[in-house]
């Protein structure tokens, strides 16, 4: 018994040694580091000034005899503080935009940008002439920039519920209109006979073109075309026309007859005036518009050379569709329409 429990004591004995060693071992580990560390800074500072040597050398041309706690510009931080902060120890103001680096420090703004938070103000006019804050770009959260509020809409940049201004009453609100890229002030910004609400309906300040890239518009599926450009598919005509003729604003040849929509709204107001984007053949000959023209047929007469046959008819029969002397009994057998 006695034996078994001097084992005991000296098992428990040694787990205590070994969990005191395993300490010790930690414990210069961790003062290794920091010895390391401190050699390390040592080395980046080789004068012991406080100051890294590679940026004493960029601040100060080369010179290493500037100290961390000397403020050569004045502005009253220390080089070792302007060093942290990224400034420029030689500039009372090092981005110009009229606040000192330590002002800028105490605000919270960047004294390294003249508008911290990019919202088209700088640091100046928010905390000194606005009283809006220069690290948000919309200080009153209402969706509207401080620099859109001030410049652009003439609202108040501490009051939220004047950024739903919707200054050219298109049915979209001046930060919608932003965010999509539209024009504010114009209802149809890309003039295609389309107002910008027309072309966002759903007003989320996101453009949805071609979402299933099929080549064809489908509003039924939320797709909208583009408001900041007119001609959506670039064929030629303009999304609202496209609308009134009942082409496809998405597809540069609705009808698939061979010829541009641009180009038969254009040969509309010349010779042939019949010619319908959203119709393939335009004439109801059997022959579509492109390949009329292809041929030299009159895409807006069903009987180009006038002899009483349909062009589709002659081109079944091999006869010449431009000239009536061709004409002959069609493929039934009959004698041409107004023959005997």
């Amino acid at each position: 018994m006695g034996c078994t429990l001097g084992s005991g004591h000296r098992r428990q004995g040694g787990r205590r040694f070994d969990r005191s060693l395993g300490r010790l071992a930690l414990s210069l580990l961790c003062l290794g580091c920091l010895l390391l560390g401190v050699s390390l800074a040592r080395a980046a500072d080789t004068d012991a000034d406080g100051l890294d040597d590679a940026w004493e050398r960029v601040q100060f041309a080369g010179d290493l005899s500037a100290t961390g706690a000397q403020d050569p510009d004045g502005d009253g931080l220390t080089n070792e503080q302007e060093e942290t902060l990224g400034s420029n120890p030689r500039r009372f103001d090092s981005d110009g935009d009229g606040l000192s680096d330590l002002r800028e420090r105490d605000l919270g703004s960047d004294p390294t940008l003249r508008d911290t938070d990019d919202d088209g103000l700088s640091d100046y006019t928010e905390t000194q002439l606005y009283r809006t804050n220069p690290r948000r770009r919309d200080s009153d959260g209402g969706g509207r920039g401080d620099g859109e509020e001030m410049r652009i809409d003439g609202t108040n940049p501490l009051d939220a519920s004047d950024d739903a201004l919707d200054s050219d009453g298109d049915g979209l609100t001046n930060a919608v209109e932003v965010r999509l890229g539209t024009d504010p002030f114009r209802v149809d910004t890309d003039g295609d006979l389309l107002s910008d609400a027309e072309e966002d309906p759903d007003g989320d300040d996101v453009y949805q073109g071609d979402l299933n890239e099929n080549g064809h518009y489908e509003p039924e599926l939320g797709e909208e075309t583009d408001p900041t450009r007119a001609d959506t598919d670039g064929d030629g005509l303009d999304d609202g026309v496209e609308q009134v003729f009942g082409s496809d604003p998405f597809d540069d040849d609705s009808d698939d007859d061979g010829i541009d929509d641009g180009d038969e709204y254009v040969q509309r107001s010349g010779p042939h005036a019949c010619l319908d984007p959203s119709r393939p053949d335009s004439d109801f000959d059997g022959i579509n518009d492109g390949d009329e023209l292809a041929l030299g047929l009159d895409p807006c007469s069903p009987d180009s050379d006038g002899d009483g046959i349909l062009d589709g008819v002659e081109i079944v029969d091999g006869t010449d569709p431009t000239s009536p002397s061709g004409a002959a009994p069609d493929a039934d057998g009959r004698r041409p329409f107004g023959r005997v």
